[in-house]
């Protein structure tokens, strides 16, 4: 697009890996870690800081940030809609998908198109288009798609997240030193807030999972602890009734019951 400038559409579009762990969680019900809310939180932050970098005021650059905002949205939502509605989804569906998905919006959407061009709103002029770095974007797209069949990634996950951590930068190198574009503080904070929440996106979830070691730990250290009682109330009262020991069992296995739950619903 000519109204936004191509780091500030990477930034919008990296919305996409937060917005869909956090639909993801809602409605396919997958796990949920807090960092990924934080991750949510921060991408967002981005986009605000990106509406106000022009003063948040009605114009041509509010337009092209809520149309890219848009198409952010409904990328998130054909995700969601394709997992949920697709079963045992491979990458080999995800590309039979996506193909029919391309062929489709080039064959309708193209009215849209030559509107935005003849209303002046999105002009398209051969002179300036970068052949260049349009070829090597094509190159760059072919061979992430291609590497996304062969490794077994999903399309939108750790290696879509991968891959903007490494063109959020590099397309700020180019548009700073290539384009001769100069950043305000508030895009800069965007920069920043964006590569930060895929970063944190990307945290694998076995880092906040209690290990089965802990949780065997945590479980005999309560059945030692009740021993060790009823040891005491042994000493103290000389003789203990068969029904107090059943009644301190009892309590044991339930303490140990509660703590292995615990430690699988924080997992």
């Amino acid at each position: 697009m000519t109204i936004l400038i191509s780091v500030e559409i990477i930034i919008l579009y990296s919305i996409t890996v937060t917005s869909r762990q956090l639909l993801g969680w809602i409605f396919l019900h997958e796990q949920f870690i807090g960092n990924k809310v934080i991750a949510y939180i921060v991408a967002l932050s981005a986009l605000l800081f990106l509406a106000h970098d022009d003063g948040f005021r009605f114009n041509t650059f509010l337009l092209g940030l809520s149309m890219v905002g848009c198409a952010v949205g409904l990328k998130t939502t054909f995700d969601i809609l394709v997992n949920s509605f697709i079963e045992d989804l491979t990458n080999t569906k995800l590309r039979i998908v996506m193909i029919n998905v391309c062929f489709c919006g080039t064959c309708l959407l193209w009215p849209l198109a030559l509107l935005l061009h003849f209303t002046q709103v999105e002009q398209f002029e051969y002179k300036h288009i970068r052949w260049l770095l349009t070829t090597i974007t094509l190159i760059c797209g072919l061979t992430f798609n291609i590497l996304t069949i062969v490794i077994p990634f999903k399309y939108s996950s750790m290696a879509n997240a991968a891959c903007l951590l490494f063109v959020i930068p590099s397309a700020s190198i180019i548009d700073r030193y290539l384009l001769n574009i100069n950043y305000s503080p508030l895009v800069i904070s965007a920069i920043l807030c964006s590569s930060a929440g895929v970063l944190l996106s990307m945290i694998p979830k076995e880092w906040f999972q209690v290990s089965e070691t802990t949780k065997m730990k945590q479980a005999f250290g309560l059945l030692n602890k009740d021993s060790n009682t009823n040891t005491a109330t042994m000493g103290t009262g000389g003789t203990a009734t068969g029904t107090s020991s059943a009644f301190e069992e009892i309590r044991a296995q339930r303490r140990i019951r509660n703590a292995l739950l615990y430690n699988e619903v924080k997992t």
